[in-house]
């Protein structure tokens, strides 16, 4: 259902021009390298990497820029509720 939601979300902002991806692996902790770290499984982790989103951030967008961004992101977000 999330996943569903989610991509949903990531067509709408595509589609008003906001540069937005799913989220990074939350399971670094399988890594191979981590895994002597590792001391039980992390549930939250998987959550977060099945429904998070990832928006494009840049030092060279001007305030107004990031307004309009705002706006259009708010408008998606209440739209898609």
């Amino acid at each position: 259902e999330y996943i569903t939601h989610r991509d949903n979300i990531l067509k709408e902002l595509d589609k008003n021009n906001i540069n937005a991806t799913q989220g990074s692996c939350g399971r670094l902790y399988d890594e191979e390298c981590l895994k002597k770290y590792k001391q039980e499984s992390l549930p939250n982790s998987e959550k977060l990497m099945l429904n998070s989103i990832v928006l494009h951030v840049d030092p060279s967008f001007s305030e107004n820029d990031m307004i309009q961004n705002v706006d259009i992101i708010y408008w998606v977000l209440s739209e898609l509720k």
